[in-house]
């Protein structure tokens, strides 16, 4: 079964490239001070983001939007 992809937002220090090689994310940008995630995983994340960054503050975790999804499985080109 497919894990169902979950959007994480937070602020923090850590830079898109080094969301990008984190197990789990599918998509990493940044929005002013936050970084927002796509991720397969909602419950490992929080952990390894505070393991790389202690100082991550206001993590959110949400389910994507139907839009996302079709984003996800069709690609961004479509």
């Amino acid at each position: 079964m497919t894990p169902t992809p979950r959007r994480a937002s937070c602020r923090t220090a850590l830079g898109v490239e080094v969301a990008r090689t984190i197990p789990g994310v599918r998509e990493a940008t940044r929005t002013g001070d936050r970084l927002e995630l796509v991720v397969d995983d909602h419950v490992a994340i929080a952990p390894e983001l505070y393991r790389r960054d202690p100082a991550v503050a206001e993590l959110t975790i949400s389910r994507v939007s139907l839009e996302d999804a079709l984003v996800l499985l069709l690609g961004k080109d479509q």
